[in-house]
């Protein structure tokens, strides 16, 4: 914003009518429309591992949770990375706990007639 000095992450989510559209990550206040808009050509990146389990982040990576700072150590990934191929996959073999003895039952038969 001219006016205040006021700036917001924004990402770009659609075009209409000849205007940009676009999604703010940060508190808007300050700004309007008609103010300027800089690409800064960087895709968002975050940085991502075990570090994050069981914290809160906002949608810049950004820990609201109370827990401290995250780990500095840790290179950062664009949230566009390709995704894991099927081979870099694990299997995810867990039993569903339902505690309704029916759809345990069906559910074992189930992984039973998977195996070769």
């Amino acid at each position: 914003n001219g006016d205040s000095g006021s700036q917001v992450t924004a990402e770009v989510v659609g075009f209409k009518n000849d205007h940009i559209l676009l999604m703010p990550y940060s508190d808007m206040n300050g700004i309007s429309a008609g103010n300027f808009v800089r690409n800064t050509g960087r895709q968002l990146t975050l940085r991502v591992g075990e570090f994050l389990r069981g914290r809160i982040i906002n949608a810049m990576g950004q820990p609201i949770d109370g827990g401290g700072p995250l780990a500095e150590d840790v290179p950062v990934q664009s949230i566009y990375r390709r995704p894991p191929s099927f081979e870099e996959q694990s299997p995810a073999v867990e039993i569903l706990e339902t505690g309704i003895k029916v759809i345990v039952h069906m559910l074992s038969h189930e992984e039973a007639a998977e195996q070769p």
